[in-house]
């Protein structure tokens, strides 16, 4: 028995120590003027030198959507392929309720969390992003509006 002890415990001495969980390392970027596609990659490339494995891409509806059925994503969704490419995992940020204030299309400011005309152009929105931006946020547009319809029946969220 005391062999059998002394065999596992050299064993268990043998195995290499495991290394301690990094923690997460987080960064924002911020261009003080829209950056040439290879400048942003370039940028990108010297952040995922450092470590940085997530990378949270801030989106604005309103800017994003600036009049019905115009969408300005392409530099979100220039980053976000390049930051994929790189092998980063890239979260899709789209703050619609940011404590008592809505960022949302002027045209939809005055529209109720819970008509569906929001929950369509949310969509749309979405599919502009692309097929798998789409994907990314299908599940949390319909999460948001069950949440929201909660919360404006609690009188939380603004009409």
């Amino acid at each position: 028995m005391h062999l059998a002890r002394i065999l596992a415990l050299l064993a268990a001495a043998a195995l290499p120590a495991r290394e301690a969980p990094r923690p997460l390392l987080g960064l924002a970027i911020e261009f003080e003027k829209p950056p040439t596609a290879e400048a942003e990659r370039l940028a990108y490339a010297e952040v995922r030198e450092t470590g940085v494995k997530l990378f949270a891409l801030a989106i604005s509806w309103s800017e994003a959507e600036p009049a019905p059925g115009k969408y300005n994503v392409a530099g979100v969704t220039r980053a976000a392929r390049i930051l994929r490419q790189s092998g980063a995992t890239v979260h899709l940020d789209l703050p619609i309720v940011s404590g008592r204030s809505r960022d949302v299309p002027k045209d939809l400011a005055a529209t109720a969390f819970d008509d569906p005309r929001l929950s369509l152009r949310l969509g749309r929105l979405l599919d502009a992003l692309g097929p798998r931006g789409g994907r990314l946020f299908r599940r949390q547009a319909r999460r948001v509006e069950g949440l929201s319809a909660a919360l404006r029946r609690r009188g939380r969220v603004p009409a």
